[in-house]
């Protein structure tokens, strides 16, 4: 909008993609910074959308009163960023992208690194940041052991929370941590698992099969027979899902198999569940029948929820059948 001849970008004009002409109009309003104020706005871009004068002025390594009469000018000048009740933000996210994409790469990781060791060094909270945007900025800067432990944490709190999309892109920075550090398979295999349950809950199929694959190699290449069997499981799953009955009989046959020479009750019913469930699905309701009966002999009393399936599987086919006497037994 023009206010007083000049054009600012105001909060809550639109949350979508702002056409080019628009990012061409920040960015001019950008350059009319002289170097210490485009400086400063570059460093709080690093921070977030959201910043506070302590961190700021932590990070800048500047005095208060100092940074304090920067931040106003910046306000009602320029009109890039705003005060608030706990702080300051940009007027607009396009605002802060604009000036985060815009700085050269290798300063923006160290930018992050003092953004870093300045939340570090805070006492509390890390200056109102939280542990979501502090795994990010170990992430961008390269911190890579500390990150993937950060990166974890957030992802299975966003699990946790029914945060499918957030836990999708923490993961999959962690998963790149993983990579970077050369950190053990272990904690690799435990980030591709939460990876590929975020990408189950938002029905991403393919995605979710890919990083189930991904999980596949590792288990298979550490001899991890047990989470070999899960992963097949779950990418049989992901075939029903699909409609891909062929495809995910085959795959439920190979962890049948496998399963088999592990000699582990527990994880051997749990495939014979999956077989069954699969064979109803298909119509072959005899076949199912005696999967589940065969998982109940296998399964110990104390798999309740396991057996429960089973049961109430069988109690299903009972009643299909019209034995109520059965099915209520």
């Amino acid at each position: 909008q023009c206010e007083n001849g000049v054009w600012a970008v105001r909060a809550g004009f639109g949350e979508g993609v702002l056409p080019d002409r628009v990012s061409a109009l920040i960015m001019r309003r950008i350059e009319l910074l002289d170097d210490k104020h485009r400086d400063l706005l570059d460093l709080a871009a690093v921070i977030g959308f959201s910043f506070t004068a302590a961190v700021l002025e932590k990070a800048a390594n500047l005095g208060r009163i100092d940074l304090l009469k920067t931040l106003y000018r910046l306000e009602r000048r320029h009109h890039l960023i705003e005060s608030t009740e706990t702080g300051y933000r940009f007027v607009h996210s396009m605002v802060r992208e604009v000036l985060y994409t815009a700085i050269p790469p290798e300063l923006r990781t160290e930018y992050h690194r003092v953004i870093v060791a300045t939340l570090k060094a805070l006492p509390g909270d890390r200056g109102g940041i939280s542990d979501e945007s502090f795994s990010r900025h170990l992430f961008f800067a390269e911190q890579w052991e500390e990150a993937l432990a950060m990166l974890q944490h957030c992802g299975e709190c966003a699990l946790s929370t029914f945060s499918w999309h957030l836990a999708v892109d923490l993961f999959a920075k962690a998963e790149m941590a993983c990579q970077r550090s050369g950190t053990k398979d272990e904690e690799l295999l435990a980030v591709l698992r939460c990876a590929g349950q975020a990408w189950l809950h938002l029905g991403a199929w393919e995605e979710a099969d890919q990083c189930y694959a991904r999980q596949l190699v590792v288990a298979t290449a550490m001899e991890r027979e047990a989470v070999v069997i899960e992963v097949l499981l779950a990418r049989g799953h992901i075939q029903e899902q699909e409609q891909q009955m062929e495809a995910a009989e085959q795959i439920y046959r190979q962890a049948l198999e496998r399963v088999e020479a592990l000699q582990e009750p527990v994880a051997h019913a749990c495939v014979l569940l999956k077989m069954g469930g699969l064979e109803f699905e298909l119509g072959h309701y005899d076949s199912a029948a005696q999967r589940w009966r065969q998982a109940l002999e296998l399964l110990p009393a104390e798999a309740v929820s396991q057996r429960a399936d089973a049961l109430n599987n069988l109690a299903v086919l009972a009643t299909m059948g019209g034995f109520l006497d059965e099915a209520w037994a």
